[in-house]
């Protein structure tokens, strides 16, 4: 095994404390915990209480963006340790890797001590993290450290993310690790870390912390609280908390019976999570999918014990909308996330705008906010692939051979026996999307210049998306784009584009236009619109990966200067 830290670091750190004056709370501690018992030690892999922090980071709550650099805080002086520099699991979870450091490991040892953070007897300490983590003049100090305002900082706009930290022996190297860099780490050795240091890397340390209701992005907990978490988990659902300042509500709990939401005549990913046992070439797991009468079988899903694999199917949906089931059998030893998916299928070209007409008047119009729906560029996965670790052994079978004279002598008739086992690599695959939306003045606008038009004339679009992986199998192009107006605030209609090609580098154009007396491919935007930036929205989605779909939001802006009126006149007939 390749080790990431092979010496020990020397750290010359510079330890800022926190005011200990007593105050009253502010904030709101969406944290909850869990917890159990811990195994033995050994020389090269060990933990012990209290050896501990807490990761702080700074969110914009509209964005979940993180907008200072992570601080951590603990009550020891862990000089002499490897880590992985100072990222948060919003970061991780976004794309960034595991970066190893050989350099210092920086911290803050605040006066006023932090309470336990990580149990071992299965008691969390919530009540006492969620009252630290609340304590105006720990506040304070947290605002102070990461550069913030403190009135900035408790004014509804931002919130704290917190990550417990663990400081332990690793093949005998000492580490610090959040419960997300330790489910990273652990797909990076093979899960030889789980192997070594189950109790602590992947139950009590992502079960000291995880969310009463989900915000930021991320899901309530509603898994054991005592027993050991898969990565997946770990990095979807645990090992987080979440202070809220100004009564800012928590994001409601999604309430829906669609697993998915599919659009009709699209190439689509389908995916479930197996676990549930090891699964290897010897005793694999499969899993098949029942989609509209048909079924589709997902061999050969391998993951060690303990972890998990996601499984996929790539499929076509129908050309009506429509509701549908799909439902998963899973044979050889596992279990799915899912025994039943419920898929519900759209179409988007239901709801053009209607005929501009030349006398139209809008009186009440006010401008919208363009919209910014949450969008995905870039997603990432893995799949185990298992090998065979040989470990030869002499099986003796000793045997007595007579030479005919009453004597005789013993032989060695065994065989060298392969006891091995299987071991796992993590192949690690990605994709992204990237994309740009032009519009321009239709060329039947006889007086426009440039991106400059008068209201009542037509504008041209053109998307053009390109979707990169490396696991092309696995990923479809972009496959729809929908634009929508800031004459109808952005609501009611909508233009569903044509998809002009296809494949990983696509392009979408208007469809034609059956107003347009030339049938140009042109949206007319309205003559009363008044002078200013006229900005279309285009939502691009449908790239389908084992991890979900990849989104993307798109705007373009021309010029509305005058209306199409200006261009006419009134003259009398020339005299013969």
């Amino acid at each position: 095994m390749k080790r990431i830290f092979s010496v020990f670091l020397v750290l010359a750190v510079l330890c800022s404390s926190l005011c200990a004056v007593p105050a009253y709370a502010v904030g709101d501690g969406n944290v909850d915990g869990g917890g159990g018992g811990m195994g033995d030690g050994t020389s090269t892999n060990s933990w012990t209480p209290g050896n501990e922090g807490v990761r702080v980071t700074v969110v914009r709550a509209s964005d979940c963006s993180v907008v200072t650099t992570p601080i951590d805080l603990t009550n020891k002086k862990p000089n002499g340790i490897g880590h992985f520099n100072k990222v948060s699991k919003l970061q991780y979870n976004s794309g960034s890797g595991l970066t190893p450091s050989m350099k210092n490991y920086t911290y803050t040892n605040p006066a006023q001590a932090l309470p336990k953070i990580i149990s071992t007897n299965g008691s969390n300490n919530i009540a006492a993290i969620k009252s630290y983590f609340t304590d105006e003049q720990v506040i304070r100090s947290i605002a102070g450290l990461t550069g913030m305002d403190f009135d900035v900082l408790i004014g509804g706009e931002y919130q704290l993310l917190l990550e417990p930290i663990a400081y332990y022996k690793f093949e005998g190297v000492m580490i610090a690790t959040t419960a997300t860099e330790a489910a990273m780490y652990d797909e990076q050795v093979g899960g030889l870390l789980r192997k070594r240091m189950v109790s602590l890397s992947h139950k009590n340390l992502p079960l000291a912390m995880f969310l009463e209701v989900a915000d930021l992005g991320y899901p309530a907990w509603s898994g054991s609280r005592s027993k050991a978490a898969s990565n997946a988990e770990i990095k979807s659902s645990l090992g987080l908390g979440i202070v809220r300042f100004k009564d800012k509500p928590a994001e409601p709990p999604e309430v829906s019976v669609y697993d998915y939401e599919y659009r009709v005549n699209t190439e689509v990913i389908t995916a479930i999570t197996v676990s549930g046992g090891q699964s290897d070439p010897d005793h694999p797991v499969s899993a098949t999918f029942y989609v509209n009468g048909r079924s589709h079988r997902v061999s050969n899903i391998y993951y060690p014990d303990g972890d998990s694999q996601l499984a996929w199917i790539r499929w076509t949906t129908p050309s009506t909308p429509q509701q549908m089931t799909i439902t998963v059998s899973v044979s050889g030893g596992g279990s799915s996330s899912k025994a039943t998916i419920n898929v519900k299928i759209v179409d988007l070209d239901k709801n053009p705008p209607p005929n501009p007409v030349a006398d139209d008047r809008n009186d009440s119009f006010r401008k919208s906010a363009v919209p910014n729906k949450a969008q995905q560029t870039s997603t990432s996965w893995t799949v185990w692939r298992p090998w065979w670790q040989e470990h030869w052994v002499w099986h003796s079978d000793w045997n007595w051979y007579s030479d005919g004279d009453g004597g005789g002598h013993w032989e060695d008739d065994g065989e060298w026996v392969d006891e091995g086992w299987w071991m796992f690599d993590l192949d690690r695959y990605q994709a992204s999307l990237s994309a740009s939306m032009v519009i321009k003045p239709d060329d039947k606008s006889p007086t426009a210049s440039g991106t400059v038009m008068k209201s009542g004339y037509g504008i041209n679009e053109t998307v053009s998306a390109r979707v990169s992986t490396n696991q092309s199998s696995a990923v479809t192009g972009a496959q729809t784009a929908v634009t929508y107006f800031p004459e109808f605030g952005y609501q009611t209609y909508w233009r569903l584009l044509e998809r002009m090609s296809s494949g990983y580098s696509a392009r979408f154009e208007f469809q034609k236009n059956p107003y347009s007396t030339y049938s140009r491919r042109t949206h007319f935007s309205p003559i009363w619109f008044p002078d200013g930036s006229y900005t279309p929205y285009t939502w691009l989605i449908d790239s389908w990966t084992p991890a979900g779909m990849l989104s993307m939001n798109l705007t373009d802006t021309v010029t509305i200067r005058d209306n199409l009126w200006t261009d006419w006149h009134i003259a009398p007939q020339k005299p013969h």
